[in-house]
């Protein structure tokens, strides 16, 4: 997946059309211990709820007739995105204390191709058994857990040590990011996150911000 792009990976996809997101269990996702108040992971929900309602076909039809400007339809594609992700990374950043920005970044650019769709999909499809978005060959208990999981290799990494080491400094942060070999291109990682500010949602600034109680 790259920056920038639609979320749209296929034909058959429709991503946006999806029910509330569900664990394998079939559960609405936890409005607790996931780095977020409830207020704000109702928040993040009414948010997808919203999103459900952008298919892929009203994102192709505003590009062809120019409707909004790119970067606009870029800016609103990327917000469903967060909307999928978001509760499940700071569950891994609560755990982990992988910085947000990075991994967003990091799922956005690295993922596996069907990743946002089975995600999207409320993992209905191959994972729904096992939780295993990012196609680790295990099974979690839940899609937080795995993404707990994909944090936690990232945090144990030798390659990125010297990136979470500086996690409290944004500006070196992303200078030793830029030059992180976990990544075949990490300076893209470093431009999404610039592009669209993650860091503020990073856990020293959301509580800098009176998001964390």
């Amino acid at each position: 997946m790259k920056a920038g792009t639609m979320l749209k990976t296929n034909p058959k996809s429709h991503r946006g059309q999806a029910g509330p997101l569900r664990n394998a269990s079939g559960k609405d996702w936890p409005t607790r211990g996931s780095g977020l108040v409830e207020e704000d992971t109702n928040l993040v929900l009414r948010l997808r709820t919203v999103f459900d309602k952008l298919d892929d076909d009203l994102v192709d039809d505003c590009f062809g007739v120019a409707l909004l400007p790119h970067p606009i339809m870029s800016a609103v594609d990327f917000a469903r995105f967060l909307s999928i992700v978001l509760i499940p990374t700071f569950a891994a950043q609560d755990s982990t204390g992988v910085p947000a920005s990075i991994l967003i970044s990091s799922i956005w650019h690295e993922a596996p191709y069907e990743l946002i769709d089975d995600l999207a999909n409320g993992i209905r499809e191959c994972a729904s058994r096992t939780n295993d978005v990012f196609r680790t060959g295990k099974a979690f208990p839940s899609i937080e857990a795995a993404f707990i999981n994909y944090a936690e290799r990232l945090a144990v990494d030798p390659r990125f040590q010297e990136v979470i080491k500086t996690k409290h400094d944004p500006a070196r942060c992303l200078k030793e990011l830029r030059g992180c070999q976990v990544w075949a291109h990490p300076k893209n990682l470093v431009h999404t996150i610039i592009e669209y500010k993650l860091q503020e949602l990073d856990a020293p600034n959301r509580q800098m911000h009176g998001h964390f109680r």
